[in-house]
């Protein structure tokens, strides 16, 4: 399923704790950590199995990898869920810092801006917005100098979706608290960016794949004429890992293959 391939990237000695990886672009991301020598953290919320079958994918490949679960609504639990990532490094590597948080866990759907409930709302802004926000503030306790923040965003965030409207306007917000943790930890030498990818095959956009012609009408509006893939978005999130992105931050990274240009 993963292309395991020679990389130029060198993480050896590197932590990384990835949400949502167990799937998609999560799980693309985690799998090129690593690859390139990080002990790598793979979140979860609900789907335990898949996250094990990374995990287990990425050991067999010779990596470094163990599963946290947590739901990332509940902000009480995250301190926990550090406590559990920083127990898993120091075992891995005598040291119990963070060196890279990437924020991939999201919800998502297609719902009509009459059609919006509150809890339709409060569900997609507890994980994509508040649980990001919370994930950022903790990690400046735990993050080591010169670490990363990478926050996978959505190009949705600058576009008129009506059926789609609190996803967007979710990822606004991601891009709007990136740039505020980028400023609030520069002295530090961290920097933080978002990702922002275009439609991408994913589980997320599964429905919308499902409706004639919309593979057609992506090609039509994107650059590169096809649909984006999960080592699309991972390659721009290893980039701004790497030490070539020292000098990003505070930048909302479009990965979409110039759609919509």
């Amino acid at each position: 399923m993963f292309e395991v391939r020679m990389t130029s990237f060198d993480f050896n000695s590197k932590t990384a704790l990835v949400t949502g990886a167990s799937g998609g672009i999560g799980a693309q991301i985690a799998h090129r950590l690593a690859e390139a020598g990080a002990v790598v953290a793979a979140h979860c919320g609900r789907n335990r199995a898949a996250a094990d079958q990374l995990v287990g994918e990425i050991r067999a490949n010779g990596g470094k990898a163990f599963v946290v679960q947590a739901d990332l609504r509940d902000v009480a639990g995250l301190p926990r869920l550090y406590e559990t990532v920083t127990r898993g490094f120091e075992l891995e590597t005598q040291r119990p810092q963070l060196d890279f948080l990437i924020n991939n866990a999201g919800a998502g759907g297609s719902r009509p801006l009459m059609h919006v409930t509150p809890k339709h709302f409060d569900e997609e802004c507890e994980i994509l917005f508040r649980g990001t926000f919370f994930m950022c503030q903790l990690a400046c306790e735990h993050l080591s100098d010169g670490g990363r923040i990478v926050n996978i965003s959505s190009n949705a965030a600058s576009s008129a979706l009506p059926y789609q409207a609190v996803y967007a306007a979710a990822k606004a917000a991601v891009n709007h608290l990136t740039l505020s943790f980028a400023q609030h930890l520069g002295h530090r030498g961290i920097t933080v960016n978002a990702v922002s990818p275009g439609a991408t095959d994913t589980a997320l956009i599964a429905n919308l794949r499902a409706r004639k012609g919309f593979d057609e009408s992506v090609q039509r509006l994107t650059a590169l004429g096809r649909l984006g893939q999960p080592d699309d978005i991972a390659s721009a999130v290893m980039l701004l890992l790497s030490p070539e992105g020292r000098w990003i931050t505070g930048q909302i990274v479009e990965a979409s293959g110039g759609m919509s240009l």
